[in-house]
């Protein structure tokens, strides 16, 4: 009985080896087939396969019987080999770029460089429009008319004999029209247009003469800048033609005094200041330098001359509309080639101005 026993036995281990010996030749043909297939790099990193052997781990049940271990060192023998045996990777395939003529790169770096100039000159045209657009929004234009009424006071002293005469005003009324352009809200532009109706009477010193073209019409017209420094301060210049009141017939002894209206060059030089702003309502400030230049007609000759004129006003803004309320005083002095004149004017003007255009209204003194 246990002759037969040993002989089962030694005949299953016989078995087990035998499959055991089949899967080590199969795992070391396969192994052997790849390793010949396989790159340099591959072969390198693969030279020591004993490091890669995975060792069965032992169990606490002690050893094993012959016939398990036998299995269990062939099993651990083949997956071992088949473990060392890395999977191959494919070897990527390299790009062939022919080469190219040095005067086609160069070329092709002038095409380049010549559509990134073009980009960077249509992105400067392109803001160039968007900052003009911006612009002309804040262009828009205003109507100002101005009625006034002032009295006025004119000395005069002969240059032969030293003679003295005044003359004095009633009511002098007119008014003034001017189209402003808000370029920028720093810079505006203007033209107007004055016309003036003057009527004189003589003073004590001269009543006993008669005073020819005693009511005069007088009109003028220019053009002007003004600058914005800020929202209270202004400086302003402006040109212009308008016609002055001259006399003669002091030295007649009592004769005729005739009144010769004149058309003076003018350059004035100003500013204006808003001391004081609320929401709604506001007061300022102007003051006015004035040259007058020379000019002549057939009788006499005006020399070049001087004045000034201060303003205070105090002015309402509501919506696309400005109101504005204010008193003045002006003095001038020009003399003539055969009087020497001064002339002093006093009075109030009424204003009202609205806006051309969907802008929001910002009023302008």
């Amino acid at each position: 009985m246990e002759h037969k026993r040993s002989d089962n036995r030694v005949r299953s281990v016989a078995t087990w080896l035998l499959l055991s010996a089949a899967l080590a030749a199969g795992a070391w043909v396969a192994a052997k087939e790849f390793w010949h297939s396989a790159t340099p790099e591959m072969k390198e990193a693969n030279m020591s396969p004993k490091q890669n052997l995975v060792r069965a781990p032992a169990t606490e049940a002690g050893p094993m019987p012959e016939e398990e271990a036998a299995v269990t060192s062939s099993m651990t023998t083949a997956g071992a080999t088949a473990l060392t045996a890395p999977t191959p990777i494919p070897t990527p395939t390299p790009l062939t770029v022919p080469a190219r003529n040095p005067a086609e790169s160069s070329v092709s770096v002038a095409e380049v460089d010549a559509h990134s100039a073009q980009d960077v000159l249509d992105q400067s045209v392109s803001e160039k429009k968007e900052d003009t657009t911006e612009a002309n929004d804040d262009e828009y234009s205003v109507i100002e008319f101005i009625p006034h009424m002032y009295y006025s006071r004119i000395d005069g002293q002969d240059r032969d004999d030293g003679s003295r005469g005044s003359l004095l005003s009633g009511a002098n009324y007119g008014f003034e029209l001017k189209w402003r352009q808000v370029i920028s809200p720093h810079v505006h532009t203007y033209q107007n247009v004055r016309v003036n109706r003057e009527k004189y009477l003589p003073d004590s010193e001269t009543a006993t003469a008669e005073i020819k073209g005693a009511t005069q019409t007088l009109t003028g017209y220019g053009a002007g800048i003004d600058y914005h420094v800020n929202d209270r301060l202004l400086i302003r210049g402006y040109f212009g033609l308008a016609q002055e009141v001259f006399y003669k017939g002091l030295s007649s002894g009592g004769g005729s005094v005739e009144i010769q209206p004149l058309l003076i060059p003018r350059f004035e030089v100003g500013g204006a200041y808003r001391f004081w702003q609320s929401r709604v309502f506001y007061a300022e400030a102007e003051a006015t330098g004035t040259l007058y230049l020379p000019a002549s007609n057939n009788s006499y000759r005006a020399n070049m001359g001087y004045g000034y004129q201060g303003k205070l006003s105090i002015g309402q803004d509501i919506g696309s509309w400005s109101m504005h309320a204010g008193t003045f005083y002006g003095y001038t002095q020009q003399n003539t080639s055969i009087l020497k004149r001064t002339r002093k004017d006093n009075g109030f003007e009424l204003g009202l101005s609205w806006q051309l255009g969907d802008t929001p209204h910002r009023r302008t003194p």
